[in-house]
C-alpha cells in the first residue's frame, strides 16, 4: 500500500515508535515512516493515458519527490522528530474506486469513470495505471455488459433518466476479487427487478468468486451530486459474502502479528478498525 501517492498526499504509517504527546503536541525524539514511490531508477514518472483530463492524480512527474513530503519533512524536522521514507511503486495501488457511469452527450456509448475536471463529462477509467488491476477489470466488465445487455441503462444527468448512476469497486487485498456496489436510480419496482438481473450477469461475466467478492446495491434517487443514499432500505446484498476481511502482516515490528480491515458493503460503514483488534490477534 503505497502512503505518499501522486495526490501528494502523505499517510502516516502506524509505526510510530513513542506516543502523543500532550494536547496534541509531537514528543521529540518520535521517528515517523512515510511510504513514497519507488526511485530506484531515477525520476519516477506516472506515463497515464488520462493524466490532465482526469482528476484523480495531481502530479505525473518525479513522484518520489512530491511537493507535500517536502513539507512534512521541514514540519517534523521543526518539531525534532526523524521522518523516515520507504519506496513503494505508485502503480496498482489504489484499492477503492467510486466512478460515475453516464451515456455520452448526444450518444448511447457508456463511459465509467471520473468527471473531467471543470465538468461532468466522465473520462473512462479501464486502462488507469493507479487504480488495482482487479477495478480495471471490473470497469470494461462492466461498461461491457451496460453496452450489450440492454438490461438497464446508464444515468444521463440532464434528464434524470436511466438506471445505473455510480459504481464503487473496493478490492480485497489478499485476494484482489473486488467488493462490487451499484447506485441506482430505481424509482419503480421494474427498475428494482432489473438490478439483481443485472448483477448477476456481472457475476457470471467475472467468472462468479473468481472476481468478486460480492455485489451490493444502493437506491439513491435524489437529483444532487451526492453518491450514496442511507436513507432506510436503500442498501441491498445481493450476491457473494455478507462481510470483507483484509489480512495484513504487521511489518512495524518483529513476530507474526496481524492487523485485520473489517468492511461492510455500506459505504458509511466501510473503515478500518485494525487498530481496534491490533490487540486482540
Amino acid at each position: 500500500m503505497t502512503a505518499v501517492n501522486v495526490k501528494s498526499r502523505v499517510r502516516l504509517a502506524t509505526s510510530m515508535r513513542a506516543p502523543y504527546g500532550t494536547a496534541g503536541t509531537l514528543r521529540a525524539g518520535l521517528r515517523v515512516r512515510v511510504r513514497s514511490p519507488t526511485a530506484q531508477a531515477g525520476g519516477v514518472s506516472l506515463n497515464c493515458e488520462y493524466f490532465g483530463t482526469c482528476p484523480g492524480c495531481d502530479i505525473s512527474e518525479n513522484l518520489q519527490s512530491p511537493p507535500l513530503l517536502a513539507d512534512a519533512q521541514r514540519f517534523f524536522s521543526e518539531r525534532g522528530v526523524r521522518l523516515q521514507t520507504r519506496w513503494g511503486s505508485p502503480r496498482g495501488y489504489r484499492t477503492t474506486a467510486k466512478l460515475a457511469v453516464r451515456r455520452e452527450p448526444g450518444g448511447d456509448r457508456v463511459v465509467v469513470g471520473l468527471f473531467q475536471r471543470g465538468s461532468h463529462n466522465v473520462v473512462p477509467l479501464s486502462n488507469c495505471v493507479v487504480q488495482h488491476p482487479s477495478i480495471n477489470e471490473a470497469v470494461e466488465l462492466i461498461q461491457h455488459t451496460l453496452r450489450n445487455s440492454g438490461v438497464v441503462c446508464a444515468y444521463d444527468e440532464a434528464s434524470g433518466s436511466g438506471l445505473l448512476r455510480y459504481v464503487q469497486a473496493s478490492v480485497q487485498r489478499d485476494t484482489g476479487r473486488v467488493q462490487l456496489t451499484l447506485v441506482a436510480n430505481a424509482r419503480s419496482p421494474a427498475d428494482e427487478a432489473a438490478l439483481p438481473e443485472f448483477a448477476k450477469l456481472l457475476w457470471a461475466a467475472g467468472g462468479g468468486e473468481r472476481m468478486w467478492h460480492s455485489i451490493w446495491l444502493n437506491i439513491n434517487t435524489t437529483p444532487n451530486n451526492v453518491i450514496f443514499s442511507h436513507e432506510p432500505g436503500a442498501w441491498q446484498a445481493v450476491l457473494g459474502e455478507q462481510v470483507r476481511i483484509d489480512r495484513y502482516r504487521d511489518t512495524s515490528r518483529s513476530g507474526s502479528r496481524h492487523i485485520l480491515d473489517i468492511y461492510l458493503g455500506r459505504e458509511r460503514e466501510e473503515g478500518q478498525i485494525g487498530l481496534c483488534l491490533y490487540k486482540c490477534i
